[in-house]
């Protein structure tokens, strides 16, 4: 995730954060990519309710009742292929 920010202009990685709201209603666009993992993804839910796109793969919206292209998109690529093109 790290190259792909590093080559796609205006995308910043941001690390831990005590509160993640600011850092939503400041961005474009919300992406949860995991790769492994489990659980509902609170940051989802999060910029939902925010009404911020959410760009994930099927692994980061797991367990929240969604429809892709409705309340977020679901791109299920690998990192080295189309993920810098979904974005």
């Amino acid at each position: 995730m790290q190259r792909v920010a590093q080559q796609t202009p205006g995308v910043r990685i941001i690390g831990g954060v005590p509160d993640v709201r600011p850092y939503i209603a400041r961005s474009a666009l919300l992406i949860n990519y995991l790769e492994s993992g489990g659980g509902i993804a609170l940051k989802v839910l999060e910029a939902m309710a925010m009404r911020r796109p959410v760009l994930c793969n099927s692994l980061g919206c797991e367990g929240i009742p969604i429809r892709h292209g409705r309340e977020v998109f679901v791109a299920d690529v690998t990192m080295n292929s189309r993920l810098p093109r979904a974005v």
